[in-house]
């Protein structure tokens, strides 16, 4: 169960980041884009770097999607109990 908690919510992140990028870079939102700059000159480097706001909001959903999957899998077992 451990395992399955942790696919459910690992693959609910990467899906949701997923498609927030990639729906940023198709619409062109710019707090959805991922940019990425590195400049190195004579005076010395710059680094820029892009939106994280997908990866705060897969965050989030991939912790309420591990607990609803919980929820649900403790409704199942409790009804299994009263069942037999």
């Amino acid at each position: 169960m451990k395992l399955k908690k942790f696919f459910v919510g690992f693959f609910s992140f990467i899906v949701t980041a997923v498609i927030l990028f990639w729906l940023g870079n198709i619409i062109g939102i710019p707090w959805l884009t991922f940019q990425y700059k590195y400049v190195m000159n004579s005076e010395g480097f710059l680094f820029e770097g892009g939106s994280l706001l997908p990866i705060f909001v897969a965050l989030v959903v991939s912790f309420l999607a591990e607990k609803i999957y919980l929820k649900i899998c403790h409704v199942h077992q409790s009804t299994d109990k009263i069942l037999k």
